[in-house]
């Protein structure tokens, strides 16, 4: 595994219709699409966009929530394992009680391989990510 620091890439961004995602000083940033309901197809392909677009380097990942708004169980187990590829740490962004409930869920059924933990601000978030760089 490649680590971020050992190969910097400028700012980028991709958008497709599930999940947005945006590579900003060292940190990777992804945001889902409104009022996702995430099965598993939608897991695969966003886990696959997102190692593509990072070219299986890993990066500390800040993922916004709240945009879900239901996900299957098979693409939770699908994220648990499989969508902790090629990152460092997660922090998980919500807003709302749904997201929270999701996020905890989430984090106490599927225990992700990496660090992870619930914000519901992003300078914190951030600034919890940065000793995973």
């Amino acid at each position: 595994m490649v680590l971020a620091s050992t190969y910097p890439i400028p700012h980028m961004q991709i958008e497709t219709q599930y999940v947005r995602l945006r590579l900003e000083n060292g940190i990777l940033f992804g945001q889902f699409a409104p009022n996702i309901h995430m099965n598993l197809d939608i897991a695969k392909h966003c886990v696959e966009t997102r190692i593509n677009f990072c070219k299986h380097t890993a990066y500390p990942f800040v993922i916004d929530l709240r945009g879900i708004r239901s996900i299957s169980k098979e693409a939770r187990e699908y994220m648990g394992k499989e969508g902790s590829q090629y990152v460092t740490a997660g922090a998980l962004l919500t807003n709302s009680f749904l997201a929270k409930t999701l996020g905890n869920f989430f984090l106490a059924i599927n225990t992700p391989k990496v660090p992870s933990r619930l914000f519901d601000d992003k300078e914190k978030a951030i600034e919890w990510l940065k000793q995973f760089m």
